[in-house]
């Protein structure tokens, strides 16, 4: 058995520590995220398994808005009347933002 020293820390508490910025232990797992998410081909998609409130969506999450930040912004899409075939809206692309 390992004996703790409290001296050895640097902290009074947990609180005053940073929270992480990395995912620890799961280093097949991050690098087949990457994999994933890199993959720019209609059709894949990622399927995220494991046991519930373990921080799958959370750091999923966080890897696609820290590569959403890094890309360009996507135009917007609108889609407004057709008066003369009321059934097929007609299609714009705009700017981002400016939709």
């Amino acid at each position: 058995m390992c004996a703790v020293r409290p001296a050895q820390f640097t902290f009074a508490t947990t609180a005053d520590l940073d929270d992480l910025t990395q995912v620890l232990g799961q280093t097949r797992a991050i690098e087949a995220l990457k994999f994933g998410i890199g993959i720019r081909r209609d059709g894949y998609n990622l399927f995220v398994l494991g046991a519930p409130g373990t921080g799958k969506r959370t750091v999923v999450r966080q890897f696609l808005d820290d590569k959403a930040a890094r890309e360009a912004s996507p135009p917007d899409w609108c889609y407004v009347n057709n008066f003369q075939e009321a059934h097929k809206p007609r299609v714009m692309q705009l700017p981002a933002g400016t939709g």
